[in-house]
């Protein structure tokens, strides 16, 4: 996997924020070693996080602190009775009393600087999965416009070759949002197919591409969805292409009942 890739892949920010095994660990930091992009991208992740962080500091609510203050002073207000004599054993229990009373303020403000840590962590986890799920998103968007633009692509270079004719297929009564396109080139029998809209077949069925030769249907082939251009089988002569839902495989005759689309020269 490319440097760029690893990036994108999204373990950076799991690694900063301390989700992944020990194994994923060493990879991470194997790779930094090795690129230092990938370094770079952890100090930036970890920037994020830190300024963040900062940006978001929460102080301990005014009420709670009030409490613990006059809890303390509650506590070290329990005077033991003015005598002549202190003994040592109460002013053992006076020494006790006020170490009770630290321990118990020591503990409240130790709680609150948890509470508050553990808030301002759930903001910064809440960020970085939401940065981790729009990275993603946008990476799919990616993939999906630049396999478009190369569909686009390969369509414009046939259009550009004056030998071939473009037949547009469209929806029957059936299906009229269904379409699809078809560059067939008389000289060199070339067929290539391109789905526009089309349904998503059962399992067990799949789209059959027909030419119509001399009023008779001919298997140009089977294809499934999502597969950009397609170079069917070649024909010499037509006059329209239609694409029927058939059993997976193929058929010798075309279900008419299941024509989506059709298309004459």
């Amino acid at each position: 996997m490319t440097p760029e890739a690893y990036i994108s892949s999204g373990i950076l920010e799991l690694y900063v924020m301390g989700s992944l095994e020990s194994e994923e660990m060493a990879e991470v930091e194997a790779m930094a070693q090795r690129h230092p992009e990938v370094l770079a991208a952890i100090n930036d992740i970890r920037d994020t996080l830190g300024e963040f962080g900062a940006l978001h500091a929460q102080s301990p609510p005014p009420a709670l602190r009030s409490k613990v203050l006059e809890s303390i002073a509650a506590v070290a207000a329990e005077e033991l009775p003015v005598v002549p004599m202190i003994s040592k054993a109460e002013i053992s229990v006076k020494y006790a009393r006020v170490a009770i009373a630290a321990s118990i303020a020591l503990f409240l403000l130790s709680a609150l600087t948890a509470v508050n840590f553990y808030l301002r962590w759930q903001e910064a986890a809440t960020l970085a999965n939401s940065l981790l799920a729009e990275k993603t998103q946008l990476a799919a968007e990616r993939d999906v416009l630049q396999a478009r633009a190369s569909e686009s692509s390969e369509l414009l270079a046939l259009i550009a070759q004056p030998d071939f004719r473009l037949v547009n297929l469209k929806g029957t009564e059936k299906h009229p949002e269904a379409s699809a396109l078809v560059a067939w080139n008389p000289g060199s029998a070339e067929v290539y197919l391109w789905v526009n809209d089309l349904p998503q077949p059962a399992a067990d069925e799949q789209y059959q591409l027909w030419a119509i030769v001399d009023g008779q249907p001919q298997d140009a082939g089977v294809f499934d969805l999502g597969q950009g251009s397609l170079k069917m089988k070649d024909f010499g002569k037509a006059q329209a292409f239609a694409i029927t839902l058939e059993r997976k495989g193929g058929s010798p005759t075309p279900n008419l009942e299941q024509l989506h689309v059709i298309g004459t020269l």
